[in-house]
C-alpha cells in the first residue's frame, strides 16, 4: 500500500503514524517544483484480525496523518496545530465568531432558567437545549457553517452537537453557572493519541459544570441522556478540557452499578408443573442498552417477550410489562411464566437455575491471544431463584456451589436448602470488573473465568416424585 502527500512549501507539517500490528511504515521526502512531496508505503500488510471483544478496526489498521504545524506568508510564520495551545486557539476563533451573534439568547436563558438554586437552573437549561433544539449531523468539534451563530441555532431550534454545547454554555454562564468545554470521542472511533494536537480525534463537545463545588459533565446532544449522564462509548475515555487545554479522563460508571438482576419465584404443583413470576432489573449502562430498545412501547414489549421465550423455551411467558426511567437509568421488566403442558412429565421436573442471564458461553476459544480483550463496559449479573415444591416431591439433583475470583472479575454461586419447608434459594453472581485486559495472564484469567461460568451454569436442578 502506498500514499503520496503533496504540500506547498509554505506549510510545515507534523507526521504521525500508528502501526500496532508491527507494520513498518516507510517514508521518503522530496522537494518538487510545486512544493514538497511525502511518499509513505508499507509492504506485506497483514489482514486486520477480528476476535470476540477485540479492538476496533481503527486501533489495528496501519495509519499515517499529516497535521499542519506552521504556515509561512510573506516572511511571516503563523502557528497552526503544532501544539494543543495552537490548535485550541485556532478553533476558539471560530467559536468566538459563533458566540458573537447572540441576540435573544440572554432573554431566553433567563426565561428558561427561572428562579431557584443553581442546580435547578442548570437542569432547566439543559432540558431546554437537549429537548427543544434538534440535534443535526456535524463535523466533530468544528463548526462547518461559517454563517452559523447562536442566534440562528436558537431561532431555527436546530444545531449540531458542538453548536448545542456552545449554546448551553452561554445560557449557563448567563445564569451564573461556571462551565468548561470538553472535547470527547467515542472509543469506537479508535484510541485518542493526545501527543498529536489533532482536533479530529474528537467527535463531540461536552460541558463540564461546577455546581455546589462539584463537577459534572453534560451532553445535550442526545434526548436519551439525563442530567450528568454520558453515552456509554464516552465513559472512561481520554478527553481534553478545551478552555484550559488540560487532558482529562472522563468518568465511568462503577461496574456494580451496571447491573442485571433477575429474581425468579417458582412453585411446583402436585401435577409436576412449574409456574411463577419473574422480575429483571437493569441499572446503569445495562439499562442504557435497553432504554427505548425498539423505538416504541409495543415493539419493545414484543422484544422482551421474545428475549424471555428464548431463555425459557419450556415455559409460556405472559403478562410482560416494562417500566423505564431514563433519568435514573433503570429498566424493570416483570412477567408471569408457566411450564407448557407438553413439557410436564408428571414425575420429574428439571430447570437450569442460571436462567435468564445464563447459561454463560465461552467466547474465548483460543488458548493464546495477541489482541487485547475489550468489553463494552464492566458489569455485574445476579440471579436469585426461589423454588417451592409439594410434600410428595423431593430434590434429586442440585448444582454444586462455585467460587472463582480473578483480577478481571468473579463468579460465585450458592444454594440454600430448607428440607422442612421444601424450599430452596439459588444465587448466582458474575462480575466483570475491568473493561480492558492486555497481558497474557489477564487473558488466561478471563478465559478460565468464562469457562467456569459456562460449566457451572449448565448444571441443572431436578425434582422427582417420591
Amino acid at each position: 500500500a502506498e500514499i503520496v502527500y503533496k504540500t506547498a512549501k509554505t506549510w510545515k507539517n507534523l507526521i504521525w503514524t500508528r502501526s500496532p500490528l508491527g507494520v513498518q511504515i516507510q517514508q521518503k521526502t522530496a522537494e518538487t517544483p510545486g512544493g514538497n512531496e511525502l511518499r509513505a508505503w508499507a509492504e506485506n500488510l497483514p489482514a486486520v484480525p477480528e476476535a470476540p471483544y477485540g479492538p476496533s478496526y481503527a486501533d489495528l489498521a496501519a495509519q499515517i496523518l499529516l497535521l499542519p504545524e506552521t504556515f509561512s506568508y510573506f516572511g511571516e510564520q503563523a502557528t497552526m496545530m503544532g501544539t494543543w495551545v495552537g490548535t485550541t486557539r485556532l478553533v476558539n476563533q471560530v467559536y468566538s465568531r459563533f458566540r458573537s451573534l447572540n441576540w435573544g439568547m440572554m432573554r431566553q436563558a433567563r426565561k428558561v432558567a427561572g428562579d431557584g438554586s443553581p442546580r435547578k437552573k442548570a437542569e432547566a437549561l439543559y432540558r431546554f437545549v437537549r429537548d427543544e433544539i434538534q440535534t443535526e449531523p456535524g463535523e466533530g468539534v468544528l463548526i462547518g457553517d461559517d454563517n452559523s451563530s447562536l442566534q440562528k441555532v436558537l431561532s431555527a431550534r436546530r444545531g449540531t452537537a458542538v453548536e448545542k454545547a456552545l449554546l448551553l454554555q452561554m445560557m449557563l454562564l448567563e445564569s451564573g453557572v461556571k462551565t468548561y468545554l470538553v472535547w470527547a470521542a467515542d472509543r469506537d472511533r479508535g484510541t485518542v493519541d493526545l501527543t498529536l494536537p489533532n482536533p479530529n480525534w474528537f467527535d463531540t463537545v461536552l460541558l463540564m459544570v461546577e455546581i455546589d463545588s462539584k463537577r459534572m459533565l453534560l451532553d445535550p446532544s442526545s434526548p436519551d441522556l439525563g442530567f450528568g449522564q454520558l453515552r456509554a462509548g464516552y465513559e472512561g475515555t481520554p478527553a481534553l478540557i478545551f478552555d484550559t487545554v488540560q487532558p482529562v479522563t472522563l468518568s465511568a460508571t462503577p461496574f456494580e452499578r451496571n447491573l442485571r438482576r433477575a429474581e425468579i419465584d417458582l412453585t411446583l404443583d402436585d401435577k409436576g408443573r412449574l409456574a411463577g413470576q419473574g422480575t429483571l432489573r437493569l441499572t446503569g449502562l445495562r439499562a442504557v442498552e435497553r432504554l427505548g430498545w425498539k423505538g416504541n412501547e409495543a415493539r419493545t414489549l414484543q422484544a422482551w417477550r421474545d428475549w424471555l421465550a428464548e431463555r425459557y423455551a419450556e415455559f409460556r411467558i405472559s403478562d410482560v410489562r416494562a417500566v423505564e426511567s431514563r433519568d435514573e437509568r433503570k429498566v424493570t421488566v416483570t412477567w408471569s411464566m408457566a411450564q407448557r403442558e407438553e413439557e410436564v412429565l408428571g414425575d420429574e421436573a428439571t430447570l437450569v437455575p442460571s436462567a435468564p442471564l445464563g447459561p454463560a458461553s465461552q467466547p474465548f476459544v483460543e488458548a493464546e491471544r495477541k489482541l487485547d480483550v475489550i468489553f463494552d463496559f464492566p458489569g455485574r449479573d445476579e440471579v436469585e431463584l426461589r423454588l417451592r415444591w409439594p410434600a410428595a416431591w423431593s430434590l434429586a439433583r442440585k448444582p454444586a456451589p462455585a467460587k472463582m475470583a480473578a483480577a478481571c472479575g468473579e463468579l460465585s454461586t450458592a444454594l440454600e436448602l430448607d428440607d422442612a419447608q421444601r424450599t430452596l434459594v439459588y444465587r448466582r453472581r458474575f462480575d466483570i470488573t475491568r473493561r480492558r485486559l492486555s497481558s497474557k495472564e489477564e487473558y488466561e484469567a478471563v478465559r478460565a473465568l468464562f469457562g467456569e461460568a459456562a460449566k457451572n451454569d449448565a448444571l441443572a436442578l431436578t425434582l422427582v416424585r417420591r
